[in-house]
């Protein structure tokens, strides 16, 4: 059973805030003691005074005393972050506590094959539900003269080197794409994106464009236009939308390939 996308959050947090305790812990014990107060005063300027952490007793600190009075603020900062942090993972180790050993998205898990068949889940597992959109029918917008078109590794063409290129790469890291899927846009405007890919984090389709001649001015030109015409219906570059470049002097490089995909997949 996978394990709840929420409760994997809530633990993560906490051994953040782990090591982040630690780590406070250790740096105030190496701080001077006491604590300090600064006053801000027209006439006088700024002025420092570090105060006892017993007898409350106030002593002037020289402005020169500049590594004292950085001790004592990062001090005051260390032991307030601390405090928040303690109290942050004492709320969460509650609620982790308190939690359901199977949340309402994985009951549907506990559930046999027959019963799975009969009922409409509110949330599917990540197995099913990428097995479902790579099962689920789209237009294609497909190579119309296959002898100036390239045959995939996967058996499908595509209209460039490059992108056969990037096809195969992707099929080789088991990433599902659909090529040249069909893509609505607003007022019926219908583009397709060299490659539509699943994001499982957030479960949404992300768009990787190869722009593969960009020395050519017109075709530089004409790129431009539909990373706007993508932006002006919600797909922004670096969020849904994703891109990667060649010239002639400058070809593909399928490490920048690999890292666009895990960055636009969130896999980093």
């Amino acid at each position: 059973m996978s394990l709840n996308r929420f409760r994997g959050q809530l633990q993560s947090r906490i051994r953040l805030l782990d090591m982040l305790i630690k780590k406070k812990e250790h740096a105030l014990e190496r701080l001077p003691s006491g604590n300090i107060i600064i006053y801000h005063k027209a006439c006088q300027g700024t002025q420092y005074y570090k105060v006892d952490s017993k007898t409350g007793t106030r002593t002037y600190i020289p402005r020169a005393n500049v590594e004292l009075i950085k001790a004592l603020a990062q001090k005051n900062y260390d032991a307030r972050v601390l405090k928040s942090a303690l109290k942050e993972k004492e709320l969460l180790e509650k609620l982790m506590n308190r939690y359901p050993a199977v949340t309402m998205e994985e009951y549907y898990e506990t559930l046999d094959e027959e019963r799975r068949k009969l009922i409409s889940p509110v949330w599917l597992p990540d197995d099913e539900f990428l097995k479902r959109w790579q099962d689920a029918p789209f237009k294609q917008k497909r190579c119309i003269d296959k002898e100036q078109c390239f045959l995939t590794n996967r058996g499908e063409y595509v209209k460039s080197k490059s992108e056969k290129i990037i096809a195969d790469r992707l099929n080789e890291r088991n990433i599902p794409y659909r090529y040249e899927a069909e893509l609505v846009l607003d007022e019926g405007v219908i583009i397709h994106p060299d490659f539509t890919l699943i994001n499982m984090k957030t479960r949404n389709e992300v768009y990787l464009e190869h722009l593969g001649m960009m020395d050519n001015p017109g075709y530089a030109n004409k790129a431009v236009k539909r990373i706007r015409l993508y932006s002006r219906n919600g797909i922004v570059l670096g969020d849904r939308l994703w891109i990667t470049l060649e010239s002639e002097q400058v070809p593909l490089d399928l490490s920048v390939v690999d890292a666009v995909v895990d960055r636009a997949l969130n896999r980093q």
